[in-house]
């Protein structure tokens, strides 16, 4: 101790105690208090640690995890200690969750249920000539992934009991019957430090290293049960964000439509003058339809604006081509003219963008501030779900006039009501992360829907669709009243989920709004279908344009008063929903008349493309089949974590999965009704 006297300039704080009290045999060292000087968080969260930052007790904390809790132990550790160097990487990290924010152990203290994988006691010093805190880095693995060769590497070093580590001079542990002892005196390269022979010691090592031989499998799984619980907190964080503005959802939809339009005019085309079957021509599709769109939500999508005018531009040279084409008594029939629908194709972009959506926010090349939003605001995730019942209410049996019954409808509906218990049993087996937030605790979209359906029907049922607008309306005004008296508060409360209907409070309050989106749908439907059967088109273009315009304006006044929310479904969320969902729809309205009076006699009609017509055969199977294809990429990787041509490869495999099931199920003409 004497010697340990003499060169007490190299004492810093608690440490050095513990590494005195070592030498001289003491090794059931407990430390009664944290030293500041040897507790470090990583301070950047890739690569390697570029910095190191000195916390004391109450400061550690993890920006995504705040209830992480550092206890001590009277465990031996066996520590290396080096100085900290910016050209220095001390632990090579796989991804940026390794050791993100995990207190280093070695100085007595160390994050709960984590390991102590050695106990030999034995220090290293370095005399590395640069500045900075010295702090202590464990001797065996404490990388998350630890593996079972690192194992047997540190089982062997501690064996032999050599270690060398770099850090510009190399240090070396002697073996332990030498028991010489060399210290920094300005001329020695290495500064070693030798454990004494003591009896004790090999006893507690070898004790130790049988006991982590014994309990490596239970270590190995409490790791990644802690890494996965701590990436799951920062995937459900991720999942939602403070939306956007109404311009920029807008313009992240358009490129759909022209990418369409595009691919309509090159389709008739090479129906018309080429001959190939269904599968070349869902190659094609694929490539120049559904992955310019993915593309462009994704990577590409902070050039929106651009994107829009390069595909504008395309389509009207198109267009010109097209127009310049000689006409041809043998090519077209008036009757085959008109093989492309405006409403297979608004409602195939609304699902085919949806789906994309779906699995596209679990990767960090889709913009966070499309994610659904937290409460109020706008986002391309959040006009999903609203423009799913716009879709389907204005194809709906009542805008022909026809009566669907009410039993019928609750029949139709029972499969929605298994897929969403299914869901939700799917996720509490799986621990599958979905923000609660969103619906609630057990409801889900799915049930939504069939709800939806229900109550719509019953609703048809009792007044004559021609009036429905009054009751939509009535509802819609009903709602928001509700939402301003007692429900948004109750919805966006912090309160336990203490029963059913607070457990999936958000999920209840929102079913009036989307019924009311579904009712002016079909309200929109039947006039939409009176005047196309009336074969005006330009009463057609106004009712598009009266429609569109009146949502839009209304909507941007309800907004500045009550906010647009998704979670409630408030009234300005359901009328952004029906401008988004009729204008898109008299776009391609109009896209069809202009291309039909264009290109009469000379094209073999005009084709929706052939995946449009699958997903419109399909719509609700190819939704499901990518919910149930997302879960098991969540399941099988950390998403957020892979690099972008990874994520983008997955996205595309993902589509091309999803397009091709509904496609298959089309040529065999299988139809599953809900």
């Amino acid at each position: 101790m004497s010697d340990q006297n003499q060169n007490n300039e190299n004492f810093r704080q608690i440490e050095d105690i513990i590494d005195a009290r070592k030498l001289l045999g003491q090794y059931n060292v407990h430390k009664q208090s944290t030293g500041v000087n040897f507790r470090y968080i990583y301070s950047s969260p890739t690569g390697t640690a570029s910095k190191s930052v000195p916390v004391d007790d109450t400061t550690v904390t993890n920006d995504l995890d705040v209830n992480t809790n550092l206890k001590q132990t009277d465990s031996e550790i066996t520590v290396v200690r080096v100085r900290y160097c910016d050209d220095i990487n001390i632990k090579s990290r796989r991804n940026k969750w390794d050791m993100h924010d995990i207190a280093i152990p070695g100085d007595g203290s160390h994050l709960g249920e984590s390991p102590s994988l050695v106990n030999l006691a034995t220090l290293v010093g370095h005399n590395v000539p640069c500045e900075g805190e010295e702090y202590l880095v464990p001797l065996s693995s404490w990388d998350p992934y630890l593996k079972a060769e690192d194992l047997r590497s540190d089982l062997k070093c501690c064996s032999e009991r050599t270690l060398t580590f770099d850090c510009t001079t190399n240090s070396h542990i002697k073996p332990e019957n030498d028991t010489s002892v060399s210290l920094e005196n300005g001329t020695s390269e290495q500064e070693i430090l030798v454990l004494p022979k003591r009896s004790w010691a090999g006893r507690i090592s070898k004790f130790i290293l049988y006991a982590l031989t014994i309990q490596l499998r239970r270590v190995y799984i409490t790791q990644l049960t802690e890494m996965d619980q701590f990436y799951k907190d920062y995937h459900s964080k991720n999942m939602h964000s403070n939306g956007t503005t109404a311009y920029e959802t807008f313009i992240a939809i358009l490129p759909s439509y022209f990418i369409t339009m595009i691919t309509v005019m090159l389709e008739s085309v090479l129906c018309t003058y080429i001959t190939g079957g269904w599968k070349w021509q869902f190659i094609i599709e694929y490539t120049i339809l559904i992955s310019p769109v993915l593309v462009s939500i994704t990577v590409l999508s902070k050039y929106l604006e651009s994107i829009i005018l390069t595909l504008f531009i395309i389509a009207v040279h198109f267009v010109l081509l097209i127009y310049n084409i000689r006409p041809s008594k043998f090519i077209v029939s008036q009757k085959d003219v008109c093989n492309t629908s405006f409403l297979t194709n608004s409602r195939s972009t609304i699902n085919i963008l949806s789906v994309m959506a779906i699995l596209a926010v679990d990767f960090n090349i889709f913009p966070r501030y499309f994610a659904k939003t937290d409460t109020f605001g706008y986002s391309l995730m959040d006009v999903g779900v609203g423009l799913f019942m716009y879709s389907n209410g204005i194809v709906a049996h009542e805008t022909k006039g026809q009566k669907n019954s009410l039993i019928k409808s609750i029949t139709s509906s029972i499969p929605l009501f298994i897929l969403g218990i299914a869901r939700c049993i799917f996720v509490k087996q799986t621990d599958y992360v979905v923000p609660v937030s969103e619906y609630g605790v057990h409801w889900n979209f799915f049930i939504t829907l069939g709800i939806t359906k229900i109550v719509c029907s019953l609703i048809l049922t009792i007044i004559k669709t021609k009036y429905i607008v009054v009751a939509a309306t009535s509802l819609i005004v009903l709602h928001e009243m509700l939402l301003q008296l007692v429900l948004q508060k109750f919805a966006l409360a912090n309160s336990k989920r203490d029963n059913f209907i607070v457990a999936n409070k958000e999920g209840i309050v929102s079913i009036c709004g989307y019924v009311s989106i579904y009712l002016f749908s079909v309200y929109f439907g039947y006039c939409l279908h009176a005047r196309s059967r009336a074969g005006n088109k330009i009463s057609t273009v106004f009712l598009f344009i009266t429609h569109s315009l009146l949502a839009l304006v209304t909507s941007l006044t309800l907004k500045n008063y009550f906010g647009v929310s998704r979670k409630l479904a408030n009234s300005a969320y359901c009328l952004w929903i029906l401008f988004i969902g009729i204008f898109m729809t008299g776009l391609y309205y109009l896209a069809q008349i202009l291309l039909e009076s264009l290109y009469k006699g000379k094209l073999q009609g005009l084709h929706s493309p052939l995946i449009f017509q699958a997903v419109n055969y399909n719509g609700l199977i190819f939704f499901l089949v990518g919910n149930l294809l997302t879960g098991l990429i969540n399941i099988t990787f950390e998403t957020l974590t892979l690099s972008h041509w990874v994520s983008l490869i997955m996205l595309l495999s993902y589509m091309f999965i999803n397009c091709l099931i509904v496609m298959l199920l089309y040529h065999t003409k299988y139809k599953f009704k809900f």
